[in-house]
């Protein structure tokens, strides 16, 4: 009677018992308060009908129950899917029932929506690790991915690249047009750099009108190639201030694979400065 009251009553915790095929066989009403879920809609269902599509795919429900079924019990968190198709962020404790015998005949699941406390860490994270003005990576964030990208690289074939990218007479931009055309000038920038980056590399404000593009691996013309794509697109973007239109300049240097990530950035460094006193809107690679 005691544990039929927590079953039916506690608000925040959906609770609910699988046999041992994984097929729902009993539950509580948090089961419907937490995803909208009737007794009809789970009664003999199997579990993963809460999961993600790629999770049920790949099979994650089988995994949890193997583990539990092995030490116990096993935590998760992930998202779980409401009956409306809507998903929230679950924390999940799975706990085996052994019989006398000690054979495994079901298991109970207890799952809180943890949405919330997610969406928190979501965003502090990206606080962390965004620059506020323009929406790209900050230089920690930065120097983070740089590590991981050359431990990943050690682990393979990998060569490893940066394009760093400096507006051209940034200064003039600020003295002439003011601060506020300045910023405008910066997140322009970076709206031209992610449309033609896209997926094949990670943005970071290094520092001021200075931006770095991480490629995990890359080939030199490929490197050479994202480098002019960006430079025209830049040199033909116009971005509209309150003192009228800016068109700018960018100047690039390049450098591919090294034994570490400060000697990659001062190689590109050193590429860039080159390209800057060559006449600046321009690529230059690192040798």
């Amino acid at each position: 009677q005691r544990f039929r009251a927590i079953f039916d009553n506690v608000r925040d915790y959906a609770i609910y018992t699988v046999d041992s095929q994984g097929l729902v066989d009993d539950w509580n009403p948090s089961l419907e308060r937490l995803g909208g879920w009737r007794a009809e809609d789970v009664k003999h269902r199997p579990l993963d009908m809460f999961f993600a599509e790629e999770e049920r795919v790949a099979g994650q429900m089988q995994r949890l129950l193997e583990r539990a079924r092995v030490a116990g019990s096993v935590e998760s968190e992930g998202w779980r899917r409401r009956r409306d198709n809507t998903s929230f962020w679950a924390n999940t404790v799975i706990t085996a029932l052994p019989d006398e015998a000690g054979e495994i005949r079901g298991f109970v699941a207890v799952s809180r929506d943890m949405t919330e406390r997610k969406r928190m860490e979501d965003e502090l994270r990206r606080l962390a690790t965004t620059d506020p003005l323009t929406g790209a990576l900050n230089r920690r964030a930065g120097q983070v991915l740089l590590g991981n990208v050359f431990r990943s690289a050690h682990l393979g074939d990998r060569r490893p690249a940066v394009v760093m990218i400096d507006i051209d007479h940034f200064k003039a931009i600020n003295d002439h047009h003011g601060h506020e055309a300045g910023d405008r000038a910066l997140c322009a920038l970076v709206t031209i750099c992610q449309g033609v980056v896209g997926h094949r590399g990670s943005l970071v404000r290094w520092g001021g009108e200075e931006f770095l593009i991480i490629l995990a691996s890359t080939q030199t013309e490929e490197a050479l190639t994202l480098a002019e794509e960006l430079r025209v697109a830049i040199e033909a973007a116009e971005t509209e201030t309150r003192g009228g239109k800016i068109v700018m300049t960018a100047s690039f240097g390049i450098a591919i694979g090294g034994a570490n990530s400060e000697n990659l950035i001062h190689r590109a460094d050193t590429a860039l400065y080159a390209a800057k006193i060559g006449g600046r809107n321009r690529v230059v690679l690192s040798v």
